[in-house]
C-alpha cells in the first residue's frame, strides 16, 4: 500500500526474492530519515560537523594522491576553475 495524497493505493501482491526484500527493508528504514531542514543539515553536515571535518580530509587526501590519472586530471580541471571563479591562487 502506498499512501498518495491521503488516498492508499494497493499494489502487489509481490513475489517474495531478495530484492523484494531489500526495498521493503529500505522503507521501513527511511521512516525513520531526519526532516531535510537547513538547522539539521547544518548540524550533521556544517563547519562545526566532525564528520564533515573528517569526510573533508578523507576527500582532500584522496584527490592528493589519486588511484586514477583521471581523478587527477577531474581535480586540476575543477581546482583551475575554481581558481578563476574565486581568484584563489594558493599562496599564502
Amino acid at each position: 500500500m502506498i499512501n498518495h495524497r491521503d488516498t492508499w493505493l494497493l499494489r502487489g501482491p509481490y513475489e517474495v526474492t531478495r530484492e523484494s526484500i531489500v526495498k521493503l527493508i529500505e522503507a521501513i528504514r527511511g521512516l525513520r530519515r531526519k526532516a531535510l531542514k537547513v538547522d539539521l543539515i547544518l548540524k550533521d553536515f556544517g563547519p562545526e560537523s566532525e564528520l564533515a571535518a573528517k569526510s573533508i580530509r578523507e576527500l582532500y587526501g584522496k584527490l592528493l594522491d589519486p588511484r586514477s590519472g583521471r581523478t587527477a586530471i577531474l581535480f586540476e580541471d575543477w581546482l583551475r576553475l575554481f581558481r578563476q571563479a574565486t581568484g584563489y591562487s594558493g599562496e599564502a
